[in-house]
């Protein structure tokens, strides 16, 4: 076991050798993971994969038009919607970007999943490094990587961003080791800004994350002195991390109430705790309930990692009972059974009272940070057997044997790309159209933008972009337009550079963006523009991001003054 009050000093050299040969694994076992979704064309039948195919569509048709940020999906639910404003951030831009590489958004979405997979197996391995030696510790990666979890996120659900927010756990743990235990100014700019990317990945993340995150702090700071000091450090880190979210989350959060969303006050989705037969049915489903299309959607914990959690927890008695040490264990195990509470009815009046909780939905979504705590309960125990070797091999065929069946997609389809550069519903239901809007499908299909509802002109010159219109108008008479564009707060309609009134509560054009123009020539510009909520968030964001680098030079002055991280690197 790597002693982890010892610390090195990085270097070029060091660099180079990271493990070498674990991080190959690692990109192996990676690979092993998706390797399903390349192998095969199209795309597999999952709940949720054509919603993020499509926001990456829509998040490339922003960025290839110059948006840096974007707010706006003008192919979105018919006459667009503001789904950027409330979707998680990282995927879509990520795969966004990654299109203008590969030209095809289903092969860019394939690409995340690969980059998630890798990155969040190599910062956990890291992680484990810091108490394990490299091959307990890839034991525990290999577990986590086929946890039943991810393989359902990815083969089931589809859900990319929950999927890919893994990537920043571990990150956010090596942050809060690096700021206690080893007093390093970095571990406070690292455990920041690992906050704020986990806040943009996946939200809903962040809040079941603190489910790991806080006992992992209790844990680390126990027997350290200045205990107030560095509390107070570590919880400044995840303010000003969370702060770094605002540009996206505070509008997110505030502009909820224009959709129908908004109107309810609990999302708490009953009936949908774990039972026991989630813990022990090693059985995987191809057909659940209704589930037909689509791989059978049977969320588990599984067997093996029950039977882990179980040995460590007795393990954990014995050592009590012998008055022995055992803090990591007693972290895993103790932690592991709050996680196992929370996914359970035990916890449903929690789920009833507490806002954040029903926010989450699912009480399963805890699973994200569970998968995070087997894997170091097993590296425990395969410390402690005698024949670890021969151990070690064992656990590997066991988690290869029951994990690698498994990584299958189901009904591989292949869609044309325009199925993910315009939709006619909302592909999040109904509950996010606006509140003045109706089901989207029951709008007719128009194939151009604007129209003359009344009066005579010509248009003469029209640039549609995906947030902005741009038309050249010769009225004849005195008109009344029509922007086949669903309006939401933000739209503004400038006349000769004049801004001028939307009306878009005509029965007619219920919720459509409808304007007057005077007659005579015109320059009609029509914007989606920020409003007071996103500018305080960029706001906030941009203050959070100065005080984090501002508080990480001031620290270098107490801390300790050289680049510093756990002894995880060497062999």
């Amino acid at each position: 076991m790597i002693n982890p009050n010892k610390s090195i000093i990085i270097t070029t050299r060091m660099l180079r050798k990271i493990d070498l040969l674990y991080v190959l694994l690692i990109s192996i076992i990676s690979l092993f993971l998706v390797f399903d979704i390349f192998l095969n064309k199209g795309q597999p039948a999952t709940f949720d994969g054509t919603i993020h195919i499509t926001t990456i569509a829509q998040y490339y048709r922003g960025l290839k038009e110059g948006e840096h940020r974007i707010t706006w999906a003008d192919g979105f639910a018919n006459y667009g919607m503001p789904i950027p404003l409330i979707s998680q951030q990282t995927t879509p831009y990520l795969g966004g970007y990654l299109n203008f590489i590969f030209n095809n958004v289903l092969f860019s979405y394939n690409v995340v999943f690969l980059i998630g997979a890798f990155l969040s197996c190599l910062f956990y391995f890291i992680f484990l490094r810091i108490y394990f030696k490299p091959t307990i510790a890839f034991v525990g990666t290999l577990l986590f990587n086929f946890a039943p979890y991810r393989i359902i996120n990815l083969y089931i659900r589809g859900d990319e961003p929950e999927f890919f927010a893994s990537v920043f756990v571990p990150l956010v743990l090596i942050g809060i080791y690096l700021l206690i235990k080893k007093k390093s100014y970095f571990g406070f700019l690292l455990l920041t800004l690992s906050v704020g990317l986990l806040g943009l990945a996946h939200p809903f993340v962040l809040v079941v994350g603190s489910f790991l995150f806080f006992p992992y702090i209790i844990y680390c700071i126990h027997d350290e002195d200045r205990k107030k000091e560095l509390l107070f450090l570590t919880f400044l880190s995840f303010v000003l991390g969370s702060g770094i979210t605002a540009f996206y989350t505070l509008p997110a959060y505030v502009e909820s109430r224009y959709f129908y969303l908004g109107l309810e006050k609990n999302h708490f989705v009953p009936n949908q705790f774990l039972g026991l037969a989630n813990f022990f049915d090693p059985r995987w489903y191809y057909y659940y309930k209704n589930d037909t299309f689509v791989r059978g959607n049977f969320i588990k914990v599984d067997l093996l990692e029950t039977l882990i959690t179980l040995i460590g927890l007795i393990i954990l008695m014995f050592t009590i009972i012998k008055r022995r040490k055992e803090s990591l264990l007693a972290f895993a195990v103790g932690t592991s059974f709050l996680l196992i509470f929370l996914m359970t009815s035990l916890s449903n009046i929690l789920y009833q009272r507490i806002g954040i909780l029903n926010s989450l939905q699912f009480p399963w979504r805890v699973l994200t940070p569970f998968i995070f705590i087997t894997p170091i309960i097993l590296c425990i125990v395969l410390q402690k057997i005698k024949y670890r070797n021969v151990a070690i091999i064992i656990v590997i065929f066991l988690i290869s044997a029951l994990r690698y069946p498994q990584l299958y997609g189901k009904n591989y389809t292949v869609y044309p790309q325009s199925k993910y550069f315009f939709t006619i519903d909302n592909l999040h239901s109904t509950i996010l159209n606006t509140v003045w809007t109706g089901k989207t499908s029951e709008y007719p299909l128009e194939n151009q933008k604007p129209g003359i509802i009344s009066g005579k002109g010509i248009i003469n010159k029209k640039i549609i972009k995906n947030s902005s219109r741009y038309y050249e108008i010769n009225a004849l008479t005195d008109l009344r337009m029509v922007d086949y564009t669903f309006y939401f707060p933000g739209w503004q309609v400038y006349i000769d550079g004049q801004k001028t009134q939307i009306q878009y509560q005509d029965p007619n054009y219920r919720g459509v963006i409808t304007y007057n123009v005077p007659s005579g020539n015109h320059i009609v510009i029509l914007k989606f523009e920020d409003t007071k909520d996103r500018i305080a968030g960029y706001i906030l964001t941009i203050l959070s991001l100065v005080a984090a680098f501002v508080i990480f030079f001031l620290l270098r002055r107490d801390f300790q003054s050289r680049f510093v991280i756990p002894k995880v690197l060497r062999k």
